[in-house]
């Protein structure tokens, strides 16, 4: 991290000194590039506030552990029981000793660990690994956005200048994200051998707002295919898209739901729950391993 960073998140968290923190809003009233860092970063602390919301334990689980708790109480000779009578332990001592006890280790680590996989199913932690994306028949909505991001990302082969708006990952996320109120990623895919090359809004056909993320091939591009570049779209997740993927969808569980054969373009999509995102391009033994890297990336940020 750097230094800069360093000082718009102190900002942002209202621990920079006052001194520092003028000097800063100096700056601000002529970098428009600051303004988009420090509203990004606003952004993603109202999402994580957000995501950091409790949540109520369910009434069944909390009614079992009472239940185990009741039945596990350790049985006690008379003496011992007509002493503890006549001094009541504090409930919250008594709690605290029944989960510190031996006899009730593995019981505890049961516990815990349903509580871990409870958060992992909310937040997907358990998305499988990508070894090769699931086809779907789609239709509906999802059929139409499909055709429509194909279309785009072929305009985009043609001439991806016009397409780009945001030039450095920082500006795309910063921007992006208040366009679709949501924290956006500009993923890094270097490890398939693809750069990011900008990224720009774009109108597919539902109402909410919606960004395009363009990356290009380092090297040639693949055989049968016309273009070097793969893209990314993002969308706020509409109900009739989380529908057409499934009435549950696991977060970053892609599923192929368009094919032009005529360039051999694959659509994939999925969703993290807040937003769906439409994998585009004809690298199609490179489009596992994308989707891998993206959904990888997803799961950690989403941690």
């Amino acid at each position: 991290m750097n230094e800069l960073t360093q000082i718009i998140r102190a900002y942002v968290d209202g621990e920079l000194p006052a001194a520092d923190a003028a000097r800063l809003e100096e700056k601000l009233a002529t970098d428009a590039d600051l303004v988009a860092r420090v509203r990004f970063e606003e952004r993603l602390r109202e999402g994580v506030a957000e995501a950091m919301t409790p949540v109520a334990t369910p009434t069944a689980v909390a009614a079992s552990v009472r239940q185990i708790m009741a039945t596990a109480e350790p049985a006690s000779d008379p003496e011992t029981a007509e002493a503890a009578a006549a001094t009541p332990e504090p409930e919250t001592s008594r709690v605290a000793r029944w989960w510190a006890g031996p006899p009730r280790a593995n019981a505890f680590a049961v516990a815990a660990s349903l509580a871990l996989v409870a958060g992992a199913v909310l937040f997907g932690i358990f998305g499988r690994p990508i070894d090769s994306i699931q086809r779907s028949v789609g239709g509906g909505l999802i059929s139409e956005i499909a055709q429509h991001v194909s279309t785009e990302h072929e305009g985009c082969s043609v001439s991806a200048d016009a397409h780009v708006r945001w030039t450095t990952a920082a500006e795309a996320q910063a921007e992006l994200s208040i366009a679709l109120e949501a924290a956006v990623e500009v993923f890094d895919l270097s490890d398939a051998g693809y750069r990011f090359v900008g990224a720009g809004p774009c109108q597919l056909p539902t109402p909410s707002p919606s960004g395009h993320l363009i990356y290009a091939r380092e090297g040639p591009a693949p055989d049968g295919c016309s273009t070097t570049l793969l893209s990314l779209f993002l969308l706020p997740n509409p109900p009739d898209l989380e529908w057409a993927l499934g009435n549950d969808p696991t977060p970053w569980e892609w599923v192929v739901v368009g094919e032009q054969p005529e360039c051999r373009a694959r659509v994939a999509a999925c969703t993290d729950g807040t937003l769906a995102y439409f994998l585009v391009g004809c690298d199609e033994t490179q489009l596992p391993r994308l989707a891998g890297l993206i959904s990888t990336q997803g799961l950690a940020n989403g941690d």
